[in-house]
């Protein structure tokens, strides 16, 4: 360009004051001018919209100046200013050596024409990106308005369900009442899903809850919807006395939900799912409560294994949007844990998740 070797854009932020070089192949570190700093060739040619060097016999090259030489290889540096009216895009340096500075003066009109038309486009589509990004903030508003709108209307009816359920525990027998308590807290649990979605920033954080009696409620729910119709055993293997933990507890019936629904789906008709609990797993010194989910399923293919985490499409065929291994993933991280899969010995697939054990 203009027979200079070495010629970088510096891109200018209006907000912060910085001229920014962002990293190419040619120079790789990326490097920032503040022109509210030491007097340098940038400085004066972004102020004075000129073009300016830093071999001016009557003014001394700047820190940055002799720094850009060094690192150009050239004896100094050469600036064009980039201006859209009397916005600043921002300039053109580049390494120059004392021959080379009469070339450039002779073709200081031609430059003018460059810098302006350069200006103009850059300016362009920086006023084109700032359009798209108010577009999108836009949409995402209105976006999440919308979905506001649609969790307030989902939640009526939930609200209906549940005082509903509260008034049928009244008129039946004990064990009855039980499996409607169980009813009623899916339906507070699938309210606070909802809210949830509407503040995502809200925290899954918790008071301490004891596992084993959240998994033996919603195993009653997923045995009579799941399993048993479709002649599998649905079976709990929980330890006595497990460590309780301080989170999670929604997160957990989702798991849980995710997990059993893939191996009765995987399953089809007959075979034995087991849900197994233990604490004081030690991994590199921090203490887990581990939740085992296995199946004596077909297992999955060892193509599929390595992307299991993945929101892609399913080995379950292609109504399956896959979606449900990823959401268990997200939820685990959310907690802080871990989660895994191995093949079942015999057949069939184990899940493990490690969630952090409350301190007692």
């Amino acid at each position: 360009l203009f027979d200079l070797t070495e010629a970088h854009f510096f891109h200018y932020d209006a907000q912060t004051g910085l001229l920014r070089h962002h990293p190419s192949a040619q120079w790789p570190d990326p490097f920032t001018i503040d022109l509210a700093g030491a007097t340098n060739a940038f400085q004066r040619a972004a102020q004075e919209q000129q073009i300016h060097h830093s071999l001016e016999p009557e003014i001394p090259p700047g820190i940055i100046d002799q720094q850009l030489a060094r690192q150009w290889q050239s004896a100094g540096v050469w600036c064009l200013p980039l201006h859209a009216g009397d916005r600043l895009a921002g300039i053109l340096g580049a390494g120059v050596s004392r021959i080379q500075l009469p070339r450039l003066q002779a073709r200081e009109r031609l430059l003018r024409r460059f810098a302006a038309t350069a200006a103009t486009t850059i300016d362009n589509l920086n006023r084109r990106e700032i359009q798209q990004r108010r577009v999108r903030e836009d949409r995402e508003l209105i976006q999440r308005q919308h979905l506001r709108a649609i969790l307030h209307e989902a939640s009526n009816p939930l609200t209906i369900i549940r005082n509903s359920l509260y008034m049928l525990a009244a008129k039946v027998g004990e064990q009855a009442a039980e499996e409607l308590r169980v009813l009623r807290e899916e339906t507070e649990r699938a309210s606070r899903i909802l809210q949830r979605l509407a503040k995502p920033e809200e925290s899954l954080a918790e008071s301490s809850f004891d596992l084993n009696t959240t998994i033996y409620d919603l195993a009653r729910v997923l045995d009579e919807a799941l399993c048993r119709p479709h002649g599998i055993d649905l079976s709990l293997h929980l330890q006595e006395g497990l460590a309780p933990l301080t989170q999670g507890r929604d997160a957990i019936r989702q798991m849980l939900l995710n997990l059993v629904r893939n191996a009765a789906e995987a399953l089809g008709e007959r075979g034995h799912i087991s849900v197994t609990t233990q604490d004081d797993i030690n991994l590199h010194g921090r203490l887990y409560v581990e939740i085992a989910v296995a199946d004596d399923g077909p297992g999955f293919p060892e193509g599929l294994r390595a992307r299991l985490f993945q929101p892609v499409t399913s080995a379950k065929g292609e109504g399956h949007a896959g979606l449900g291994l990823s959401i268990v993933k997200n939820l685990v991280d959310e907690l802080g844990g871990l989660i895994s899969c191995r093949p079942h010995p015999g057949g069939g697939t184990v899940f493990l998740i490690l969630l952090p054990q409350a301190n007692v």
